[in-house]
């Protein structure tokens, strides 16, 4: 796990979604979201889908049907 956490930190987007994947598990959704974004600006297709998945439900985010889109279209293109 140490490595992944060094692997995330250094701006592996893999780890990074991977890590997130941690928190999500834990429903530690706060720092899963940090990842998330992370791994997304990357351009990371996961994270987009995980993203939408947290502002949906609202789970570490304040619901937002706007950010979803966002999220979604990212996704598919």
């Amino acid at each position: 796990m140490l490595q992944l956490k060094k692997l995330a930190e250094q701006g592996d987007a893999v780890a990074q979604f991977n890590y997130a994947s941690k928190y999500l598990g834990a429903k530690e959704y706060d720092k899963a979201y940090e990842w998330l974004k992370k791994a997304a600006a990357q351009e990371m297709e996961m994270a987009y889908g995980q993203l939408a998945h947290l502002y949906h439900e609202g789970l570490g985010v304040t619901k937002d049907y706007n950010q979803i889109g966002r999220a979604s279209c990212r996704e598919r293109v």
